[in-house]
């Protein structure tokens, strides 16, 4: 349905093709964010193919998480915490930062801390399956729940 009423809408329209699917699909315009969970401990922002991941490394856990369908870097990302902890982690299927980059200056004024995880700024010489490869890059669920885990306890 989405696709049929973009198509011929009269603007540009980006279609994104990817054997990756999220087993819950949400119709977002980009920059626009859905609370898939509330909670109190952290603010955790995921973008795109990785929400399936990041729910169930997460699920236990006392985080908010957001969702993203994709991100429009000719506007500006506002975002405002449903959470008092003053911490905030995106988890991006690119070189982590970018989207931190674009909230950091619509922030609340009060100091955060940032965890950002992503593809590390390497060559990636291996071939796989789709988990054998986000478990190579540090993306899939056991390797997200290790980095968020050792972030929150530098918080105890």
């Amino acid at each position: 349905y989405q696709f049929q009423s973009n198509w011929n809408s009269g603007k540009l329209n980006y279609y994104r093709l990817s054997e990756f699917k999220n087993s819950l699909t949400f119709s977002l315009k980009p920059n626009e964010f859905t609370i898939i969970k509330p909670g109190k401990l952290a603010s955790v922002i995921t973008i795109g193919p990785l929400l399936d991941y990041v729910i169930d490394a997460l699920k236990d856990l006392d985080v908010e998480i957001l969702y993203m369908n994709s991100i429009d870097s000719s506007k500006t990302l506002k975002f405002s915490p449903g959470n008092e902890s003053q911490k905030l982690i995106t988890i991006e299927p690119y070189f982590p930062g970018f989207v931190t980059s674009q909230i950091q200056n619509h922030l609340p004024a009060k100091p955060y801390s940032f965890l950002n995880i992503g593809v590390d700024k390497k060559i990636i010489d291996r071939y796989g399956s789709k988990e054998k490869l986000l478990e190579y890059v540090g993306l899939d669920s056991m390797s997200i729940r290790k980095k968020v885990s050792s972030f929150l306890s530098d918080f105890d």
